[in-house]
């Protein structure tokens, strides 16, 4: 309880901590409704604290919302849909890394709106057909989304910045609690033809994703440099002409 209290005093997206514990004990451990007063009492404490936290923002903000809330509620699902289906992508495929992406608020059902509503409708799906069968995987399936969860607020107070990469780090779990499993089960056990060739595809796959991060640091060597990158992943990107200008301009005035 301390260390969540900590969590949630150093960073606000702790508050999906109580919804990951009770669907552990949900999808895992197979808790149900019979004995729900034993099983959920452990996870008051986290609930209370919670509680206290939107009483602690209610008093200092004067408001559990932002003063800049001005959204539409009907973009949040399909923004926080896209959210989702984006994160996963780049977790799984990093292939088009930026400090800086062109994502908007999504106010209209477009082909991609609807691709990643099915992406969470699939998450979705996911949990409850193998959580009997495998049940790490139906976690893992709850983890994500949940792990997203704070950012749904995002469409409601403002339309720039929805997406970064760097608010994913709670929702990559997910990723390593299959990823685990699923290369231990690649690597496999003895020394045969079949299972050697897999371990060396392995291999081959981890040097090659180190060698593409080692690629990416000079990128952050400076703000030109980051800046420049995003500008040619992102010819329209607002906020990287700005940077890129007030850098020159600063080298120019030195």
């Amino acid at each position: 309880s301390l260390a969540y209290a900590g969590a949630l005093l150093s960073k606000e997206a702790a508050a999906v901590v109580p919804a990951l514990l009770v669907g552990y004990d949900v999808i895992v451990r197979r808790c149900g409704w019979r004995d729900l007063t034993t099983w959920m009492r452990p996870h008051a404490p986290f609930v209370l604290l919670t509680l206290a936290l939107v009483g602690f923002r209610r008093v200092l903000m004067g408001s559990v919302i932002p003063p800049a809330y001005h959204g539409d509620l009907a973009t949040v699902i399909p923004t926080f849909a896209a959210i989702v289906a984006k994160t996963l992508r780049d977790q799984l495929a990093p292939i088009d890394l930026s400090a800086s992406h062109a994502f908007g608020p999504i106010r209209n059902l477009t082909p991609d709106a609807l691709v990643a509503l099915g992406v969470v409708a699939g998450l979705g799906a996911v949990v409850v057909l193998l959580r009997r069968r495998v049940p790490l995987a139906a976690f893992a399936a709850w983890w994500f989304p949940v792990g997203l969860l704070p950012l749904a607020v995002l469409p409601l107070i403002t339309s720039l910045a929805l997406y970064q990469e760097n608010r994913g780090y709670l929702s990559a779990v997910a990723v390593a609690m299959l990823g685990g499993p699923l290369m231990a089960w690649w690597w496999g056990a003895g020394a045969t033809r079949t299972i050697l060739f897999r371990r060396g595809l392995l291999v081959v796959v981890f040097v090659t994703l180190a060698v593409v991060v080692v690629q990416r640091n000079p990128v952050w060597l400076d703000d030109l440099t980051l800046w420049t990158d995003v500008l040619n992943k992102a010819p329209g990107n607002q906020a990287a002409y700005v940077n890129v200008v007030t850098h020159l301009t600063n080298l120019r005035v030195k």
